[in-house]
Protein backbone atom coordinates (compact mmCIF):
# COMPACT_ATOMS: atom_id res chain seq x y z
CA UNK A 1 0.00 0.00 0.00
CA UNK A 2 1.31 3.53 -0.99
CA UNK A 3 -0.17 6.61 0.94
CA UNK A 4 -3.02 3.90 2.12
CA UNK A 5 -3.91 2.95 -1.32
CA UNK A 6 -3.49 -0.58 -3.03
CA UNK A 7 -2.36 -0.78 -6.12
CA UNK A 8 -6.30 -1.69 -7.25
CA UNK A 9 -7.28 1.62 -5.88
CA UNK A 10 -4.28 3.64 -7.34
CA UNK A 11 -5.16 1.69 -10.89
CA UNK A 12 -8.94 2.58 -10.93
CA UNK A 13 -8.09 6.14 -9.89
CA UNK A 14 -5.90 6.65 -13.04
CA UNK A 15 -7.86 4.27 -15.53
CA UNK A 16 -4.86 1.78 -15.81
CA UNK A 17 -4.78 -2.14 -15.28
CA UNK A 18 -3.21 -3.12 -11.82
CA UNK A 19 -0.48 -4.92 -13.27
CA UNK A 20 1.00 -1.99 -15.07
CA UNK A 21 0.80 -0.47 -11.80
CA UNK A 22 2.38 -2.67 -10.60
CA UNK A 23 5.33 -2.67 -13.05
CA UNK A 24 5.32 0.99 -12.34
CA UNK A 25 5.80 1.19 -8.75
CA UNK A 26 8.37 -1.80 -8.46
CA UNK A 27 10.51 -0.16 -10.79
CA UNK A 28 10.04 -2.35 -13.26
CA UNK A 29 9.27 -0.36 -15.47
CA UNK A 30 9.03 3.60 -15.98
CA UNK A 31 5.79 5.33 -16.91
CA UNK A 32 5.43 7.45 -19.72
CA UNK A 33 4.92 11.57 -18.97
CA UNK A 34 1.04 11.26 -19.19
CA UNK A 35 1.21 7.98 -16.70
CA UNK A 36 3.64 9.75 -14.56
CA UNK A 37 1.54 12.38 -14.61
CA UNK A 38 -1.70 10.36 -13.90
CA UNK A 39 -0.18 8.27 -10.82
CA UNK A 40 0.97 11.15 -9.24
CA UNK A 41 -2.66 12.53 -9.05
CA UNK A 42 -3.87 9.27 -7.80
CA UNK A 43 -1.21 9.27 -5.21
CA UNK A 44 -1.85 13.27 -4.39
CA UNK A 45 2.04 13.59 -4.79
CA UNK A 46 3.97 15.76 -7.02
CA UNK A 47 5.22 14.08 -10.55
CA UNK A 48 8.79 14.52 -9.21
CA UNK A 49 8.29 12.66 -6.08
CA UNK A 50 6.76 9.90 -7.85
CA UNK A 51 9.68 9.27 -10.13
CA UNK A 52 12.04 9.72 -6.88
CA UNK A 53 10.11 6.94 -5.54
CA UNK A 54 10.35 4.77 -8.61
CA UNK A 55 13.78 5.05 -9.08
CA UNK A 56 14.73 4.42 -5.41
CA UNK A 57 12.89 0.85 -5.92
CA UNK A 58 14.19 0.34 -9.24
CA UNK A 59 17.68 0.59 -7.72
CA UNK A 60 16.84 -1.57 -4.92
CA UNK A 61 15.63 -4.10 -7.38
CA UNK A 62 18.09 -4.40 -9.32
CA UNK A 63 20.64 -4.50 -6.54
CA UNK A 64 19.04 -7.72 -4.95
CA UNK A 65 18.89 -9.29 -8.64
CA UNK A 66 22.57 -8.89 -9.06
CA UNK A 67 23.57 -10.66 -5.80
CA UNK A 68 21.69 -13.39 -6.77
Amino acid sequence: MIRGLSQNDIASRMGAHQPQVSAWLSGRMIPKDDNLSRLAEALGMAPDQVMAMIIRRRQARLAVESTG
